[in-house]
């Protein structure tokens, strides 16, 4: 039998032990239990934001296939890669900044991250650089940042990266950089754009470098400079857990998605949507739901995608044998155009909604202050959770939002070849996003956009 003492001193042990494993089993449903009972004292719209803002459609980021790929490659001490700051709208600068990353990694360098030209300004001169190339702006222009730095410190610690070169000022050697593209490592391209077997890229690179400057005669840190590079990496040629991350590096400013959280809530309420901002995409032959609409017919698209009445015809045909009777419209185009599209829209029975028709207030005069490519995005934060999606094959923007749907949901797609000879089209479709006329530039796309 145990004495008094020695029976405090085995309950002092036993009894904080009982309890510190009853507290692990029971303080998570006693947690699960709270949240569910403090969030019906939440504000309803807040509430709506808050779950959209932390729930993406395909999940959380998983940094595992692009750490792997990082292991396997040979880094260089001293070695940098700078890349031309991209112009263009969110789908044309995003590829060509992922492209430059994933270049630096075939490379081993150090990365100094691009900045974004402004499409307004790629025309204008400017005081300070008497009229030459254009520094850019920061990527924060489009892109969060933080989420880069901290996606690529835990999945690529290799790569040391940097946001400006002005960071390197007290490093004289990088000033000057030496050219470096895929043309000057001598890639095999297809189709003129496409790398052609990804796994010799690495050694292309090296061997370019090793003529520039050998490595034994290197003595000071060296940059190379690579030209804007929107469509060359094959997304199929990794495998499938890369393709579907490596996109995700790039997220877009959470104040932008916040106004595409709004328009949604919004949507949900005055048109009895039921639309779930903490579940990935709605069932696509559900009726309570909505087709989203890309019309690319802007001005600076109109000798590379077809004219207005074109992309009308295919996209109320589509509104026509849908089962639902909401489409959002995404667009920059006129109010002219917008109004006859609505009509034709109407014609089939379907209600037409932009963005600007369903925020107000502050709300809407932080829609107003922003740019017109910056807008996109809010259309685009929408447009991944629609039921449907269509646009034209030749936009990079509907494919970022088709392949990002099909990547969350396992769907690949497949291109129908309608018509013969000269009237043939390709449209692509994965059942839940459509995509119209993808000849030339639109096949380049859907091999190249990562999302």
């Amino acid at each position: 039998m145990l004495t008094s003492p020695r029976l405090l001193q085995l309950l002092k042990i036993v009894v904080p032990f009982v309890v510190a494993v009853w507290l692990l089993g029971s303080i998570i449903p006693y947690r699960a239990a709270y949240d569910g009972l403090t969030r019906h004292f939440q504000d309803e719209k807040e509430l709506f934001i808050s779950d959209f803002l932390s729930h993406e459609i395909d999940g959380a980021f998983n940094g595992q296939s692009i750490a792997e790929l990082c292991a396997s490659k040979q880094w260089t001490p001293g070695l940098f890669l700078s890349c031309d700051p991209p112009a263009g709208g969110f789908g044309q600068v995003k590829n060509a900044h992922l492209n430059c990353v994933r270049f630096a990694i075939e490379m081993g360098a150090e990365l100094i991250v691009p900045r974004i030209v402004k499409r307004l300004d790629v025309a204008k001169p400017t005081p300070w650089n008497g009229g030459g190339p254009i520094k850019g702006v920061s990527l924060e222009y489009f892109f969060d940042f933080l989420f880069l730095n901290r996606s690529l410190s835990q999945s690529c610690p290799q790569m040391k990266f940097h946001r400006s070169l002005d960071d390197l000022w007290d490093v004289p050697s990088l000033q000057q950089p030496h050219p470096i593209s895929l043309a000057t490592t001598h890639t095999d391209l297809v189709k003129g754009a496409i790398v052609n077997d990804t796994t010799l890229l690495a050694d292309q690179i090296k061997t370019y470098i090793g003529k520039i400057s050998p490595s034994e005669k290197r003595t000071l840190p060296i940059r190379f400079h690579l030209p804007v590079t929107n469509w060359a990496f094959p997304t199929s040629a990794e495998n499938a857990h890369f393709t579907h991350q490596f996109g995700r590096i790039l997220t877009i400013r959470k104040d932008i998605l916040r106004l595409s959280a709004a328009v949604l809530y919004a949507l949900s309420k005055r048109h009895r949507i039921g639309i779930n901002p903490r579940g990935g995409l709605p069932a696509q032959h559900l009726k309570n739901t909505f087709v989203a609409i890309h019309l690319r017919t802007e001005q600076d698209a109109k000798y590379t995608l077809p004219p207005f009445d074109v992309q009308a015809d295919d996209l109320v045909d589509y509104l026509a044998t849908s089962k639902v009777k909401i489409a959002y419209l995404a667009t920059g185009t006129t109010l002219e155009e917008v109004s006859l599209f609505t009509k034709m829209a109407s014609e089939v029975n379907v209600t037409v909604v932009r963005k600007e028709d369903l925020l107000e207030g502050e709300e809407l005069k932080a829609l107003e202050a922003l740019t017109w490519d910056q807008r996109a995005m809010v259309d685009y934060g929408v447009m991944l959770r629609a039921g449907r999606m269509a646009g034209p094959g030749g936009s990079s923007f509907a494919w970022e939002v088709a392949l990002k749907r099909g990547r969350a949901t396992g769907d690949d797609g497949v291109l129908v070849r309608n018509g013969t000879g000269e009237d043939v089209d390709l449209t692509w479709s994965d059942g839940r996003s459509t995509l119209f006329r993808v000849q030339g530039m639109g096949e380049i796309l859907r091999e190249t956009v990562w999302s």
